[in-house]
C-alpha cells in the first residue's frame, strides 16, 4: 500500500522506516529453489493480485 515516506518516518520514526520499509533489499531464494521448492506465483505483484482475486 503506497504511504510517503514522510508520514512513515512520522509515524514510526526514522530508524524504523528506513531501515524496515523503505531500503532495497536484494532478496534471493536460492535455498529454497536449490531444495526444489517451486513458487506458485513469479513475483510479489502476481502474488498479492491472486489473494485480492481470491477474496
Amino acid at each position: 500500500m503506497p504511504a510517503p515516506a514522510w508520514g512513515l518516518k512520522l509515524v514510526l520514526g526514522k530508524a524504523a522506516t528506513e531501515s524496515l520499509l523503505t531500503a532495497d533489499a536484494d532478496v534471493r531464494p536460492d535455498v529454497l529453489v536449490q531444495n526444489g521448492f517451486t513458487f506458485t506465483h513469479r513475483s510479489a505483484e502476481t502474488a498479492v493480485r491472486a489473494a485480492i482475486a481470491e477474496g
